[in-house]
């Protein structure tokens, strides 16, 4: 026995099975979900989300028809499920008579302390069969999570959220406008790790000590930040405070005054501009519409 276990576990090692990964800091974040009822010949205004929403309908009657800009419309019928990624707009009417549930969640996936993963991805939209029947096994088990999580609990929501991850990336290729900006995530983790510990409303680092951090001059350093988010380190930092007020106004019972005092803001009316600017409609509506 001890000549078998030495031959299998002290044979010679081959370096090209080893793998040799890129350190992403990859995090699931649930923000909200539940099972909800659709009612009879309901309807949902357009709407962009600051989260991914994953849904399954585990009914077995009724459609719906699922609108997403960009895409072809879609008929949503029983035990199917679908994927909606952040900021895009999207529109559901519920097309038949009868009540029918519909377990969903809205999440984000990131990398690096807060680049969004689906981001990078052309991933689908629409599922079914036994692959909609994983998703909506993932999606329960998230939804049943106690609200308070202890190590064990917040391990298998992390192992959950990937694993659900995995069932909506698939096969799903690369975008290749992102190419370009992928290949610059690692040159600027430290950045983003810098970043991520900046507590609100207090003071950061300027574009110039950043670009020092990681060895690129301002204007480089400058270029390289916004083809990977699309704006400055300023617009970037309030980008992730206005998220989470979000999430504050989803899963919290708070004001909107002790939500601006929350994230440092000077008061209630400037924290709901900065929130219009970025949400196209102000905290109370934000809030109802997503409730």
């Amino acid at each position: 026995m001890n000549e078998i276990t030495e031959k299998l576990f002290c044979s010679p090692v081959d370096a090209q099975t080893a793998k040799s990964d890129v350190k992403m800091n990859l995090s699931f974040k649930f923000v909200v979900g539940n099972y909800t009822p659709w009612l009879p010949y309901s309807k949902t205004n357009w709407r962009a989300m600051p989260f991914s929403l994953c849904c399954y309908r585990d009914s077995q009657k009724g459609e719906a028809l699922l609108q997403i800009e960009g895409r072809e419309h879609q008929i949503i019928g029983p035990c199917s499920a679908f994927f909606i990624p952040e900021g895009v707009s999207h529109s559901l009417s519920y097309l038949s008579g009868g009540e029918v549930t519909s377990l969903w969640i809205h999440f984000r996936l990131t990398m690096f302390h807060s680049i969004n993963v689906f981001d990078f991805f052309d991933a689908p939209c629409f599922f079914d069969g036994a692959k909609a029947a994983n998703i909506g096994r993932h999606l329960d088990t998230l939804v049943q999570l106690p609200r308070v999580l202890d190590l064990a609990g917040s391990l298998r929501l992390q192992l959950t959220g990937m694993s659900l991850a995995g069932e909506l990336l698939g096969d799903a290729p690369l975008k290749p406008e992102r190419l370009t900006a992928l290949r610059h995530l690692n040159r600027l983790r430290p950045v983003f790790e810098r970043l991520d510990h900046l507590e609100p409303g207090k003071s950061f680092p300027s574009s110039t000590q950043l670009a020092e951090l990681v060895g690129l001059s301002q204007s480089r350093f400058l270029t390289v930040f916004h083809e990977l988010t699309g704006g400055s380190p300023t617009r970037f930092i309030e980008y992730k405070r206005y998220l989470k007020a979000c999430e504050l106004l989803l899963t919290t019972s708070q004001s909107v005054a002790e939500i601006a005092e929350t994230l440092r803001y000077a008061d209630a009316f400037h924290f709901s501009r900065k929130f219009k600017q970025n949400a196209g409609c102000s905290p109370r509506a934000f809030r109802h519409a997503g409730s």
